[in-house]
């Protein structure tokens, strides 16, 4: 092991003799703090030989070996590129939209190169069929009024950073994080209501590095791994960071065991409804889809997605990663209340992905938590016209909806 180190540390020293390397994305940053540098190298020498860290873990591989030593060798004196001013940077309560304006999420479909389905048509029947009415979208938008969607907190250089594992369904520890994600005393997972089928989500956005967090099945622990306590888990490993900033693509997540929360492993941020937005008249991204498993593919996802949960072994399922659109040729005007309008005028230009499955057919909005963490206070909502998750349920025929062809990477914005 000496000798080792020894190579090692001798390669880095001609390493640093050659001086510092033009700004590009880089994975060797183990502390996150924009650069590759000495501190990176000792969170990897503190890791080394261990597994299921992400500290040092530079490959994703779940191991901390030599492999890692080499990225950040070749990486020593690297920075990450600037970004530009952070959409969380605002005062607590402002929404901002996140991501690149030509990310999945704010790109608009008519400069998508997305045309109509091929089978559209027999796409938007299953997934009518499995839903409350035939007829016309039973749509929920969870959180306005109800749970199952998801609270949102703002967290700053003062709020504490929290050792967090994935956990499993044998009990065993996986990809931890260890000082690293920011989560306050009242910052309350979703609570669903409180039974044993509780989500329990939550998201929380980091001031002071444009990270956007995500995690499903958040609990508190009071547990052990290699040696440090565990202060929360979320199951399988269901957390991770994106980059909230311009240059964010809305994909692409980090740490824990980069996972989004959605099914299709995603962030709970893209495609979340803010009040801020309501009240603003429009909506200017597209909608998290969540529907009936009984009508997503089980054999089969598309991108944007990386994972599949549906099934429904029907040729004319919805695979992860379908993109729902309202005709635009649909009088919106014909609906009855302001708020299903922005919705509405939302599903024309920038339609829904679909990221997840659940017990109705509709759409995720901010949720808050009330001071006890057991009920949602739903105060800012109904200060923009929106008393119910309901408003935009039975007011659309299904008949008005299509389903896009698979998107291509190619026609969107990622991360450099």
């Amino acid at each position: 092991m000496k000798k080792l180190l020894a190579v090692f540390l001798a390669i880095s020293l001609i390493l640093i003799l050659k001086g510092s390397v033009e700004a590009q994305a880089i994975k060797a940053d183990a502390n996150h703090d924009g650069k590759v540098d000495s501190a990176d190298y000792s969170l990897w020498l503190s890791n080394f030989n261990k597994s299921n860290l992400t500290a040092g873990d530079f490959n994703s591989d779940a191991k901390i070996d030599g492999i890692d030593y080499t990225i950040w060798l070749a990486e020593y004196g690297m920075v990450a590129p600037t970004s530009p001013p952070s959409p969380t940077a605002a005062p607590i309560g402002t929404y901002i939209r996140p991501f690149n304006p030509n990310s999945i999420w704010n790109k608009p479909i008519n400069e998508s190169n997305q045309s109509i389905a091929a089978n559209s048509s027999q796409m938007i029947a299953l997934l009518a069929s499995e839903s409350d009415n035939q007829t016309t979208a039973p749509f929920v938008v969870s959180g306005t009024g109800e749970s199952w969607s998801v609270p949102v907190y703002f967290a700053d250089s003062n709020t504490p950073r929290k050792n967090v594992c994935g956990l499993q369904d044998n009990g065993s520890l996986i990809k931890c994080t260890f000082g690293l994600m920011p989560v306050d005393n009242n910052f309350y997972a979703s609570w669903d209501g409180g039974g044993a089928g509780a989500d329990h989500k939550i998201a929380i956005i980091d001031t002071t590095n444009n990270h956007g967090w995500s995690a499903w099945s958040f609990k508190t622990a009071n547990l052990t791994y290699q040696g440090q306590h565990v202060d929360y888990t979320a199951n399988y490993a269901a957390y991770g960071w994106t980059d909230l900033s311009q240059v964010g693509d809305g994909i692409t997540m980090h740490d824990g065991g980069a996972w989004g929360g959605r099914a299709n492993g995603l962030s709970y941020f893209g495609g979340l409804i803010w009040p801020e937005e309501i009240a603003a008249g429009q909506i200017n991204h597209a909608l998290a889809l969540s529907i009936s498993g009984s009508a997503v593919s089980k054999n089969t996802y598309w991108w944007p997605s990386r994972s599949g949960d549906g099934y429904s072994s029907n040729p004319n399922a919805l695979p992860y990663g379908a993109r729902l659109q309202l005709d635009p040729t649909f009088d919106i005007t014909t609906l009855p209340t302001g708020p299903a309008r922005i919705v509405a005028k939302a599903l024309q230009d920038y339609g829904a992905w679909l990221v997840d499955t659940g017990g109705s057919v509709g759409f995720y909005a901010r949720e808050f938590m009330g001071s006890e963490g057991t009920s949602l206070d739903t105060t800012a909502w109904k200060n923009v016209g929106v008393s119910s998750s309901y408003f935009l349920r039975n007011l659309i025929p299904w008949s008005k909806f299509r389903i896009l062809t698979q998107a291509s990477s190619s026609n969107f914005y990622l991360n450099p």
